[in-house]
């Protein structure tokens, strides 16, 4: 009941008076300048020549996942527990504490918390760029209203530097390619 309440509250263009009750609105990507298909994982990954993917895309459309509420929950399913590459963390390891962090992980500043919940899900597109990043507070400050919602103390999340992915080296780097 509480995501249909929330998905209620957003306009056409998924913006509401409060940007933090927003965090569920958007189906699709909207940010397209980056898709992804990339040149490093054309094996395990391949893309049909001539077309951008944007978001999570399986083999089947895009306008067929957004309409199939099933399919698209079993995409971010899919997403949330599976690694992009090999020795990486799924997302879901990460926030259910099941990943421990390598040596090489220490150096790059990735510890286990939320932070790198993102930095596993968005990489540099989010992580890296310091404290001031937009789009990283936003997932952030997420969170913390989802986490009080579901009636959670938004202080049991941890300190910032467990929240926030500022200065981690991010594991999947993106490539902006034209669609």
């Amino acid at each position: 009941m509480l995501v249909v309440r929330v998905l209620m509250m957003c306009d056409d263009e998924g913006y509401v008076s409060r940007p933090v009750t927003c965090g569920l609105c958007n189906y699709k990507e909207k940010n397209t300048s980056f898709h992804y298909c990339d040149e490093n994982y054309k094996d395990i990954y391949p893309c049909a020549p001539g077309v951008a993917y944007y978001g999570r895309v399986l083999y089947l459309s895009i306008e067929y996942i957004e309409k199939n509420a099933t399919l698209a929950f079993l995409v971010a399913i899919w997403r949330w527990m599976t690694p992009i590459k090999e020795n990486q963390p799924s997302a879901h390891d990460v926030f259910i504490g099941n990943w421990k962090p390598t040596e090489n992980d220490n150096l790059a500043k990735r510890v286990s918390g939320f932070g790198t919940t993102m930095n596993v899900l968005y990489g540099n597109l989010v992580c890296g760029k310091g404290n001031n990043e937009t789009s990283m507070n936003n997932i952030i400050d997420y969170y913390l209203h989802y986490l009080d919602r579901i009636g959670v103390n938004p202080n049991e999340a941890g300190p910032h530097e467990l929240l926030s992915c500022a200065d981690q080296v991010p594991f999947n780097p993106s490539v902006a390619l034209p669609p």
